[in-house]
């Protein structure tokens, strides 16, 4: 392998032991930014705890100058302890985007492989020439790819690779089309760490509606573990005609039920708003809510005109004076309580309904009196 570097820092930073950070890599090249649909495929969050894999923890560029007129992509593997690995076989895959190739063959139609070298000048690094030919249009959708193998390794690590998308022989910087640049990856092997918990639950509202003094029947809810370890959660609320039971609890793999207990029976009609919360400040999303909509309905007693639940001296008079006749449409809207049959007048049938509802003062209504008259 060839590769030259311009000062004798520069080397020292880019072989520099990647740092123990899981997922993001631990150094990314700005200019890599510039690359239009260059990417990294990070498999992290599809490595189970505990199981290892390949994770690029340095991405560099190095253009024209930089690069000694060589046109490559470079790789590099590491221990988890940041030694180097020889002979590690890592591949190169084309046309934009693909990851896909046979472990078992080398040279494929759309991929080829190489190995890293040892220690002294070429420092672990192995590398595989990029060629140059027509430009993607726009400058966008690079060929190479480039990942380590997942199903070999001489040091005995074998398991998913993150996989870098998009790079080709383009600076976007300087030369946009067949550019001598360079890509230096470096990959190490990492051992996925215990998964945080994450709060799931379901559903993520509630809609209810009550008649004024009445209560609801009780609603549940579930509460469930989408992450790892065991979360622990506490559920609360901001309302006084809420509860939960039970008000904490853990979860690893089971699903937890939750009762909402409704105290709705004194509320005054309208409409409500509550939020129920679950907590694990230990948790990747520390909260989950579900919001509780209520509308309590007014108690509605035929012939109760001023609304004070009873019908008494005065309803009776105001029903008076809407008194239309059969076949008479009474349309003073302010007569609206006197209708209490289905049709449009006021007369004797609706005063029949009246006179069944009629209770007396401060004596409170029935809102089903009227019925079968």
């Amino acid at each position: 392998m060839t590769r030259s570097c311009i000062t004798a820092v520069a080397c020292a930073v880019l072989l520099s032991v990647c740092r123990a950070v899981v997922a993001a890599p631990d150094y990314w090249d700005p200019r890599l930014d510039q690359i239009c649909q260059l990417e990294l495929i990070d498999v992290a969050s599809l490595v189970p705890e505990g199981q290892g894999y390949w994770r690029l923890c340095e991405a560099r560029f190095q253009d024209e100058v930089e690069s000694g007129g060589n046109h490559n992509i470079y790789v590099k593997c590491l221990r988890a302890d940041g030694t180097g690995i020889e002979n590690q076989k890592f591949f190169s895959a084309w046309p934009y985007g693909n990851t896909t190739v046979d472990e078992n063959v080398c040279v494929g139609s759309n991929w080829a492989c190489a190995y890293t070298k040892g220690p002294g000048f070429d420092d672990y690094w192995g590398n595989v020439a990029m060629w140059g030919g027509n430009c993607p249009p726009n400058n966008c959708g690079w060929p190479y790819s480039a990942f380590v193998s997942e199903t070999s390794s001489p040091a005995g690590l074998v398991g998913p690779s993150d996989k870098v998308i998009g790079m080709g022989m383009h600076n976007p910087l300087g030369t946009p089309c067949n550019a001598h640049v360079n890509f230096l990856l470096i990959f190490k092997w990492t051992i996925s760490p215990p998964k945080s918990p994450a709060i799931s639950r379901s559903p993520a509202s509630f809609i209810r509606s009550v008649v004024e003094g009445q209560n609801l029947p009780n609603d549940t809810f579930t509460v469930w573990n989408s992450g790892g370890g065991t979360l622990s959660y506490t559920v609360g609320d901001n309302a006084g005609w809420l509860d939960q039971i039970p008000f904490a609890g853990t979860a690893t793999t089971e699903t937890d039920t939750i009762t909402i207990e409704y105290s709705v029976g004194g509320l005054a009609p309208g409409g409500y708003e509550a939020t129920i919360t679950i907590s694990d400040p230990a948790s990747t999303n520390k909260t989950a809510t579900i919001a509780v909509s209520l509308i309590v309905e007014e108690v509605v007693i035929p012939g109760d005109f001023d609304n004070d639940k009873d019908v008494d001296q005065y309803d009776f008079g105001r029903f008076q004076a809407c008194l239309s006749g059969s076949g008479h449409e009474q349309k003073d809207p302010l007569c609206a309580p006197a209708k209490l049959d289905p049709d449009t007048d006021v007369d004797k049938d609706d005063f029949a309904i009246f006179s069944a509802c009629l209770t007396g003062q401060d004596m409170e209504g029935d809102p089903d009196c009227g019925l079968g008259i």
